[in-house]
């Protein structure tokens, strides 16, 4: 039996001077399933006839807040819409691809428009500026071009240095090495993703960040820069019932690794999602730190460690991760030291870069002065966008997750 489907999608559209309007616009999407022609839709064969005859009304909905319009249906052509369909206008439900098994890289657009920013900037400057030593002939500017290497340079972070082939080329890599250890492979995968570990991070971290450091941030923000003075506003805002929440989810996250160490002795993933940024690449400085999937340990206490495995087309180092059960610190080293021996790859040093170049100019700008209300106002946002990824529904007998030192700070006699 055929079956249809109408999908509203509301969009933005354009920008708007009076703040009491939002323009948009609304896309209508029909969804025909379980039918080839168009005459088992009895509806469609005049759309636009029925609408112009019985009208359609939209409600909008924003909270609390709801707004119905109707919709103007002046403009509605019913004869082309009967000219250009019939009853034999053949339809057939799109069959999309399974994509599965399909690594899916994906980035905030605030990061990449500041990365393609920053790419713009460095090669308009860059690129504008004769050579200091031109090429002599043509086969000279062939051979080396300066400008060809600065603009290899600054698109060479812009790729997504991942494929198909390459993904499998490193597996199989991998799997080369760990059959010669005599190491057995098990897939396993984590109830909960890279990035809930980094929200609840975030809120412990900055909260914690901020009672070590309030006294500097009282007396001396004026001095800091923008990230650890950002870091401070947000923690300075993060309430202890939201701290608290926290750490009974990291509680829970931990659990959730500890259950992988029923299925296996080690777990081998990610360490760095990317290769290492110029130092001249602030959102990709940022984007290096923050992406990556050291937080999941860090966060659960399990020991881990990095090994280099590999070497990008830059020659700059690659590597995989390493955790295993709490307190088993020597066999996660143990494995590492056997992983890298089998990867071969401890001599080789990425290219000497020569003398360190001189620290960005940015590394010593002080944070903008902005007013203390309007920086309270954006850290209260931003501590509440991910306050909201909080589960709502942890038990409160729940212990909040602590670390405990067990080392003692006098000798036993």
């Amino acid at each position: 039996m055929a079956k249809q489907t109408i999908l509203f999608t509301v969009l933005p559209r354009g920008l708007t001077v009076n703040p009491a309007t939002f323009p948009v616009s609304v896309f209508v999407s029909p969804r025909l399933q379980d039918g080839d022609r168009l005459g088992q839709f009895p509806d469609w064969l005049d759309w636009t006839g029925r609408l112009r005859d019985g009208g359609l009304q939209l409600t909008f909905g924003c909270g609390a807040r709801k707004q119905t319009l109707s919709v103007n249906t002046a403009p509605l052509r019913p004869d082309l819409w009967r000219a250009m369909f019939d009853e034999q206008t053949f339809v057939r439900s799109r069959e999309f691809n399974d994509y599965t098994d399909r690594a899916i890289f994906s980035y905030p657009a605030r990061v990449a428009l500041s990365v393609l920013k920053s790419t713009y900037q460095q090669a308009g400057l860059a690129l504008a500026l004769p050579d200091r030593d031109p090429p002599q002939s043509d086969d000279d500017e062939q051979r080396y071009s300066p400008k060809r290497a600065i603009l290899k340079e600054l698109l060479s972070g812009l790729q997504v240095n991942w494929t198909d082939r390459d993904g499998e080329r490193l597996r199989e890599q991998y799997r080369r090495a760990f059959r010669g250890l005599g190491v057995t492979i098990v897939e396993c995968d984590l109830a909960a993703s890279l990035q809930e570990f980094r929200n609840c991070s975030r809120i412990i971290n900055t909260a914690e960040c901020y009672t070590i450091h309030e006294r500097d941030y009282l007396e001396r923000g004026h001095e800091m820069g923008v990230a650890l003075r950002n870091k401070l506003d947000f923690g300075s805002v993060v309430a202890a019932a939201d701290y608290l929440r926290a750490q009974r989810w990291r509680r829970a996250l931990a659990d959730e690794v500890e259950r992988l160490f029923d299925q296996v002795d080690v777990i081998l993933c990610a360490g760095t999602t990317r290769v290492a940024p110029d130092y001249e690449d602030r959102a990709g400085i940022k984007a290096f730190t923050g992406e990556s999937a050291m937080a999941a340990f860090s966060l659960s206490g399990h020991p881990a460690i990095s090994v280099c495995s590999g070497f990008s087309a830059l020659g700059l180092p690659l590597n995989v991760q390493l955790a295993g059960r709490r307190f088993q610190d020597g066999l996660v080293a143990g494995t590492a030291t056997a992983l890298e021996t089998a990867f071969a790859l401890k001599d080789r040093r990425p290219p000497d870069p020569g003398a360190p170049p001189p620290a960005p100019a940015w590394t010593s700008e002080p944070a903008p002065q902005i007013a203390l209300s309007e920086r309270m106002l954006r850290a209260r946002s931003a501590v509440g966008t991910v306050v909201s990824q909080l589960p709502q529904d942890l038990p409160k007998s729940l212990e909040p997750f602590v670390t405990v030192n067990t080392r003692s700070d006098h000798e036993v006699e």
